[in-house]
């Protein structure tokens, strides 16, 4: 699924049941999502993530956060909390837009369309922590790799990466281009995570820890990754 494809099916998500296309639990299908309770759930999650980042490499600042594939806010909004500025990046405007009312009345917390394959709407070096957990899983391994490249130009000198994937490669779904009157279907894909290492050498970055990660389920291996930037040289 390219990248076009990509924005329409989510988009189509955000308008049916856009509160279970983010969280799939099966008691919740069909907009059974009570709101406080959805975005308790992120809060949880970004209490967990921070004191597990924390432990691992705590040197970096709470200033500037990025939450990729945000979504409507369920991480970005507890995010901006912590954070002096938090931006949300999603490639569906639909959910932007609704990202947009639920923090209405959030300081520090912005929200942002982005359909490219990189991230250049960002400077180098922008942020302290970028997060993403259960996204890069439905895009293309192309597009993974080249996000997390992008993840790493815009991380500062001591900031930290934290991301979810899962290490089983055989995952791709198939998949048919959305036409109206069908149901959008996300697709799963995974990089192993010896080839993932390797990756994160290659474009300057720095393996924290890697750890088990249960974003997926008992049935997929899914890992979350602290990754940190190389130390430059002296000469």
């Amino acid at each position: 699924m390219d990248l076009v494809n990509l924005r329409i099916t989510w988009d189509e998500f955000a308008r049916r049941d856009v509160l279970w296309s983010i969280m799939s639990c099966p008691d919740k299908k069909d907009n059974r999502w009570e709101i406080d309770n959805f975005f308790k759930t992120g809060q949880n999650d970004i209490d967990f993530i921070l004191q597990e980042a924390e432990k691992r490499y705590p040197q970096f600042q709470r200033n500037k956060a990025l939450d990729f594939g945000c979504g409507v806010g369920r991480m970005t909004i507890p995010l901006s909390k912590r954070f002096k500025e938090t931006v949300g990046v999603d490639i569906s405007a639909q959910m932007i837009g609704k990202a947009k009312v639920f923090a209405k009345n959030v300081s520090g917390c912005s929200f942002v369309v982005n359909e490219e394959e990189d991230l250049c709407i960002f400077p180098e070096a922008y942020f302290d922590f970028i997060l993403s957990l259960i996204v890069l899983q439905h895009m293309e391994r192309r597009y993974i790799l080249n996000y997390i490249k992008e993840f790493l130009r815009l991380l500062k000198p001591v900031g930290l990466l934290v991301f979810q994937l899962p290490s089983q490669i055989e995952l791709k779904a198939g998949y048919q281009e959305f036409k109206p009157g069908m149901s959008p279907e996300a697709e799963m894909y995974g990089i192993s995570k010896e080839k993932m290492f390797d990756y994160i050498k290659l474009n300057k970055g720095e393996i924290v820890d890697c750890v088990k990660d249960n974003a997926c389920g008992k049935e997929i291996n899914s890992l979350r990754y602290f990754v940190k930037k190389q130390r430059s040289r002296s000469i």
